[in-house]
């Protein structure tokens, strides 16, 4: 295992960039940030070793709205973000409305920062990163390619804080389980969830990328094949032969002022709708299963998932 003392040059988001930035970071120690005498810790992530802080407080998180999401997931306080806004919305961006923002194009203005670790994607200049990584050690972090776990437990033992992430993952796998045995313990029933709108066709099938809870961890067969990134729009008549075992559904009226039990009236009132399987069976869901701005893929999106999954399947 390769051990380099204050950079960290490879990520998985980007694997064709992993041997370059591996030669570009090679010989940055002697630019390393000085060793101020505090406590250290051996922090591996991805296969890499590196030297960090033991309880990192300066972090920057530099266009990455996947470890902000597991600062999220342990509730820490975001102490710097890149200037330009970064690659997230939503409540992530609400979450990080009150960091320092930081010019990251400008090598000088983060050394003024003075962070104790810069959290970025592997999709940066090489050069950029080179330059960064002499001011402080730089974790190229993984994206969908690498398991959430690996990425919750780096942001876990950055920040000092490895036994409430191993925590997270336990209360996470033992509800997903608990479900999974509960609703679909042969791991053959299907599951679609839908977004209405007003106007043709008005439905969309959340692709099943960002539903990793629900057809992964849960084990449920989409019938609909969604896909992987773009949006499906099913007719009806495709989704009356799909016929799933469970629907999930949200709708923009909803969040304008219609409540669950009005829709859920509405939807049983056409024959489109309440013919279908999961409406005769009781297994029709409303209501987001994820807020505007996850990912749906890492930690504090999985935990919310997981956590609106047993609020709604179970009835609690």
């Amino acid at each position: 295992m390769k051990t380099k003392k204050n950079v960290y040059p490879i990520g998985r988001a980007v694997l064709s960039l992993a041997v370059g930035l591996g030669l570009l970071l090679g010989g940055c120690e002697e630019a390393a940030k000085p060793d101020t005498g505090s406590a250290t810790q051996q922090l591996t992530y991805d296969g890499t070793t590196i030297e960090v802080p033991a309880k990192a407080q300066r972090i920057l998180f530099a266009w990455t709205s996947f470890t902000l999401e597991d600062a999220m997931a342990l509730d820490m306080k975001i102490p710097a973000v890149a200037q330009d806004g970064g690659a997230y919305g939503g409540v992530v961006a609400e979450y990080a409305k009150d960091a320092e923002k930081v010019d990251t194009s400008d090598p000088e203005a983060v050394r003024k920062y003075d962070p104790d670790a810069i959290l970025m994607m592997a999709l940066d200049n090489p050069e950029h990163v080179k330059e960064l990584a002499g001011i402080a050690p730089v974790i190229l972090s993984g994206g969908r390619d690498v398991d959430w776990t690996e990425n919750l437990r780096m942001m876990a033992g950055l920040s000092g804080q490895k036994e409430k992430g191993e925590e997270l993952i336990d209360q996470y796998n033992k509800k997903a389980a608990a479900l999974k045995e509960k609703w679909n313990p042969d791991g053959g029933k299907t599951a679609v969830h839908l977004l209405l709108s007003d106007g043709s066709p008005g439905i969309s099938a959340v692709p099943t990328a960002l539903l990793p809870t629900l057809y992964e961890d849960l084990g449920f067969r989409d019938p609909l094949k969604a896909g992987e990134e773009a949006e499906r729009w099913p007719s009806l008549d495709e989704l009356a032969e799909a016929d799933p075992d469970y629907l999930f559904l949200d709708a923009a009226e909803l969040h304008e002022g219609t409540s669950e039990a009005e829709l859920m009236e509405k939807l049983k009132q056409e024959a489109s709708w309440s013919s279908l399987r999961a409406f005769r069976e009781g297994h029709v869901y409303l209501g987001a299963l994820l807020e505007n701005g996850l990912s749906g893929t890492q930690s504090y999106s999985r935990l919310h998932m997981i956590g609106k999954l047993g609020e709604k399947m179970n009835g609690s």
